[in-house]
């Protein structure tokens, strides 16, 4: 599955310096899922979301409007924002983006790691799993209940109403090591980069909706 983002695929020609792409979710983010609303079909790239409704934005070291290598690890970032459903009256429903996506958790899981910053919550098969934050852009929690089992993965930007504020997630695995000591960390996630270099150099092909994990 697609948990680094790796796999988008960017249009050609690609913009030129202050327009905005709005690319398909098949071409940005396949696999994954999204909240509802009425610009949360396409995924912008190459520009900055305007307006109060929920967005989604494809980041890379290319993106005008953010800091060189504003993604946090590979090629690209996925960032998202809450805000209203839809700019039309009278639909201004606050709603709390999301992505998502539906998978087998590896037999012998014990730990979901990731990058994010910004508000965020994850849930897995419906239950809210406590992240715990191990420096940096650092995350990890405990899924060693659900091991072997075939789950909803989510991820929620937790931005309550009238904030602006945008999450930023990339480099999702799973481990069939513990939560870590955040001394212990970068240890672990020294090996999940390792494993998703080692998926992309040698383009490693999963059966269908199985996620990957850190063996």
């Amino acid at each position: 599955m697609n948990l680094d983002f790796e796999s988008a695929a960017l249009p050609f020609p690609l913009p030129r310096p202050g327009e905005i792409a709005f690319l398909d979710w098949n071409r940005a983010a396949p696999g994954w899922s999204h909240s509802d609303g009425s610009d949360t079909s396409i995924v912008y790239y190459g520009g900055r979301h305007l307006g109060s409704t929920q967005h989604y934005l494809l980041v890379d070291a290319n993106s005008p409007f953010y800091p060189p290598e504003s993604q946090l690890a590979g090629r690209y970032s996925l960032q998202f924002g809450s805000g209203i459903r839809s700019a039309l009256l009278p639909d201004y429903t606050w709603v709390n983006a999301y992505i998502s996506q539906t998978g087998l958790i590896p037999l012998g899981t014990e730990s979901l790691l990731m990058l994010s910053t910004g508000p965020f919550a994850v849930y897995v098969g419906g239950v809210e799993i406590p992240m715990l934050s191990l420096g940096g852009n650092q995350f990890a929690g405990d899924i060693s209940g659900f091991d072997g089992t075939r789950a909803e993965l989510k991820i929620v930007n937790t931005a309550m109403n009238g904030e602006w504020n945008t999450t930023t997630v990339d480099n999702i695995g799973f481990s069939p090591t513990p939560v870590p000591e955040p001394s212990t960390f970068a240890v672990l996630f020294a090996a999940l980069a390792a494993v998703l270099w080692f998926r992309r150099a040698g383009k490693r092909q999963l059966p269908a909706g199985t996620f990957s994990s850190i063996e």
